[in-house]
Parts: structure tokens; sequence; C-alpha cells
């Protein structure tokens, strides 16, 4: 199969790219392009809590280096 990008570059096939799936690509030696769908774990979402002056607050105190550590760890499993 042979595909075209548009003018913004972009490539559209919902048989190969299905939609809101995340891909990582990567330019070879040769000239060619390989293209692997990463498979990601579901995300931890906290709900945010609205306040009585109208603030959104999250309900727990995130520190810096877990959130660090969190996003560390999300770039090496996609690796």
């Amino acid at each position: 199969m042979t595909l075209q990008s548009d003018e913004l570059g972009r490539l559209a096939c919902a048989q190969f790219f299905p939609p809101n799936a995340v891909f990582n690509a990567e330019r070879q030696t040769d000239g060619s392009v390989r293209v692997e769908q990463v498979s990601r774990a579901p995300s931890q979402l906290i709900a945010p809590v609205l306040t009585g002056e109208g603030f959104l607050m999250v309900p727990a105190k995130l520190e810096s280096n877990e959130i660090a550590a969190a996003i560390r760890a999300d770039r090496d499993a996609a690796k």
C-alpha cells in the first residue's frame, strides 16, 4: 500500500492507524520510517476539588520528586 501525506505532513489510514492510538516513529538509516504502536498503561486520575472560594485544588499533596519519577518511568516505558 502506498500512502501520500497531506500539506501538513499527516498520513491517514484507518486500517493501520486506529483513532486515538499512540505511535512511536523512527527514521531508519536507509531512509525508511518505522512506526510502532505504543501500548500505554492507564493513568491514575485525581479528581480536583472545588473550594468555597472557587479554586480547584488537588485533594492530595503531590511531591515534585514523585511527579518527576512518574514522568521518568513513563518515558522509560515508552522506549
